[in-house]
């Protein structure tokens, strides 16, 4: 849903197409709701902490909820102490980054940029730095051993489109070593299932012919496609996966948040969400959390119900999930406000 741009943003320069449709995006809904537990009356979440941040494009929090990694649209990636509620270093700075993947510790970060460059991070120190790509950057995913990375992103154009190609980055040799593919239009997501030897992808958009709009099912370390996926019929936004890896969540622009059951390689169900952005599976696979426009949203997965939404938001809500517990929820919103809340 696109309506009006909110005045939050008005001093930042879009940066890229997908920027333009986050500032554009706001969903507003009235609805009553029954009395929950965590939340008041009105179905609104309990609030457990509050942060403000410069601005936030995408982020992880890592470090059992101690720290942030934040790329803001201000184009800096930064360290935010979330006990302090402060900066506390600057990753690097004066780039356009398109996204960030992290360690669980945070420990080791990879950023990739709008020129296709690569960087592996330590703390602030650039360890390793690949041109992954010669026209953009895209989405990334770093393995918990650091062994390597796997990074997205556009190689050449045909006509009006970008081709894009993910690859494998052995990050023990900095060499670029297999590519996953074709894979789709323009990559928008990707995650590494637990086990780390099968790779998940998403994307397309439903003008593409055919239409691209499907989860793809990757063998990490032969590139091999796996399975496909087929349901929305719009690009896909996001993809998640519960601890055990036996359940897949994707939110897309159709409107639909749907839950994929992995080893049968089927659909489970679907939620309608008008306006989803971004979203999140619980560890324990029963519940997720979403954003739409400048709500959050927990549905119970089992049920369908809505649980509870956070509702202070003020700007579309870039980026959700579930604290260490596995019971609260975090939310940030475009112009950075971020907050820790109850999620049942």
């Amino acid at each position: 849903a696109k309506t009006s741009t909110c005045p939050s943003f008005q001093s930042v320069r879009p940066r890229a197409v997908e920027l333009n449709d986050l500032i554009c995006c706001v969903l507003s809904t009235a609805v009553t709701y029954p009395a929950l537990p965590g939340v008041d009356a009105n179905g609104k979440a309990a609030v457990l902490r509050r942060f403000q941040i410069p601005t936030c494009f995408r982020m992880k929090v890592v470090d059992g909820d101690a720290t942030a990694l934040v790329v803001g649209m201000d184009g800096v990636a930064r360290v935010w102490d979330l006990a302090q509620n402060r900066e506390a270093r600057v990753l690097m700075k004066d780039a356009n980054f398109r996204c960030l993947a992290t360690s669980s510790d945070g420990g080791r970060v990879v950023l990739c940029d709008s020129k296709g460059t690569a960087t592996l991070l330590s703390k602030d120190k650039i360890l390793k730095q690949v041109k992954s790509h010669s026209v953009h950057g895209g989405p990334a995913v770093l393995a918990k051993s650091g062994a390597f990375a796997i990074v997205s992103g556009g190689d050449s154009r045909f006509a009006d489109r970008v081709v894009c190609t993910v690859k494998f980055w052995d990050l023990t040799t900095n060499k670029l070593k297999h590519q996953f593919g074709p894979t789709h239009s323009f990559v928008t997501d990707m995650i590494l299932l637990p086990d780390e030897r099968t790779l998940v992808t998403v994307g397309g958009h439903r003008s593409d012919k055919p239409v691209e709009c499907v989860v793809r099912i990757w063998e990490v370390h032969t590139g091999k496609l796996l399975a496909e996926l087929g349901g929305h019929t719009d690009s896909i936004k996001w993809v998640s996966v519960n601890l055990n890896g036996d359940r897949l969540l994707t939110g897309s622009a159709d409107g639909t948040v749907r839950l994929w059951d992995l080893p049968k390689r089927s659909q489970v169900m679907e939620i309608s969400v008008p306006g989803v952005w971004c979203g999140a599976i619980a560890p324990d696979g029963k519940r997720c959390v979403v954003g739409a426009g400048t709500q959050a949203i927990v549905f119970d997965l089992e049920t369908k119900k809505e649980v509870s939404r956070f509702t202070e938001h003020r700007a579309l809500v870039t980026n959700v999930g579930f604290l260490t517990n596995g019971t609260d929820a975090y939310s940030v919103s475009g112009e950075g406000m971020m907050a820790f809340w109850r999620s049942r």
